[in-house]
């Protein structure tokens, strides 16, 4: 299995590029002795502290097989660990000290992309997604399939275990197969939301909107053109939140 992967990210419109709080990662592309690509995108939620850690941790751990829907039980309170260690190194002030007690809290897709079986398997919590396309037609929509499913309150993972109760066993599961030329599109939350309502419209070509991106500069003018324009019923286009898009083309 051949693969081109590309990944393209922003920040808030008026946020410094380290105010970034998404994450995104990937396992090595397949070799001769490899049958599988892993793919993620995690949303840190901005309200609280240090999600981009937390946000950063959970992509890397999926990639690297140590976080799935099957082990999220297992999987977490190393991470959870990882988390507090990190963020306790630096000495806070007190009001950053109780926030931090609050916890991180972030969404998280994945995607895994067998070589040699031809099959793809993805699991989901909370607003980020996986979309599946072909020759620009959306085959598969997950975990959301409508623009109007996102809202402000998805279900997310947190640092701290009492956080999760009721969480873990809302995990989301889909399975599909492959053809070469298929595209997975994954996306945090504000992108996925425009990818679905313009696709929905007479003429929308989302998925033939990002085969066109080249590179960071192109995506940035794209996104800035989103957020600044708005559908006829006066909505804005995009949300002004960040942005996180990787591209796998099985080629």
């Amino acid at each position: 299995m051949r693969v081109d992967v590309q990944a393209y990210w922003l920040p808030k419109a008026g946020n410094a590029l380290e105010e970034y709080e998404d994450a995104f990662w990937q396992s090595r592309i397949p070799t001769g002795d490899a049958d599988f690509l892993r793919l993620a995108v995690a949303d840190g939620a901005t309200e609280t502290s240090f999600s981009r850690s937390w946000a950063l941790l959970l992509a890397k751990a999926y990639c690297r097989g140590r976080l799935a829907a099957d082990n999220l039980q297992s999987g977490l309170p190393k991470l959870q660990r990882i988390w507090k260690r990190h963020v306790g190194k630096k000495p806070l002030p007190w009001y950053a000290e109780q926030k931090l007690e609050s916890g991180a809290f972030a969404a998280i897709a994945g995607i895994k992309i067998g070589s040699q079986v031809k099959e793809w398997s993805a699991f989901a919590v909370g607003d980020c997604c996986v979309f599946h396309t072909r020759e620009e037609v959306i085959l598969t929509s997950f975990p959301m399939d409508h623009a109007e499913q996102f809202n402000n309150r998805p279900l997310l993972l947190s640092s701290v275990a009492s956080n999760n109760l009721g969480v873990v066993e809302s995990v989301k599961c889909i399975s599909g197969t492959w053809v070469s030329g298929d595209t997975f599109y994954l996306m945090s939350d504000a992108l996925a939301a425009w990818f679905l309502r313009y696709a929905s419209l007479p003429g929308g070509d989302a998925a033939y909107c990002l085969r066109t991106l080249t590179n960071q500069r192109s995506f940035a003018d794209f996104v800035e053109l989103q957020r600044n324009d708005v559908f006829k019923d006066g909505e804005p286009m995009m949300r002004n939140d960040d942005v996180t898009l990787l591209a796998c083309t099985i080629t």
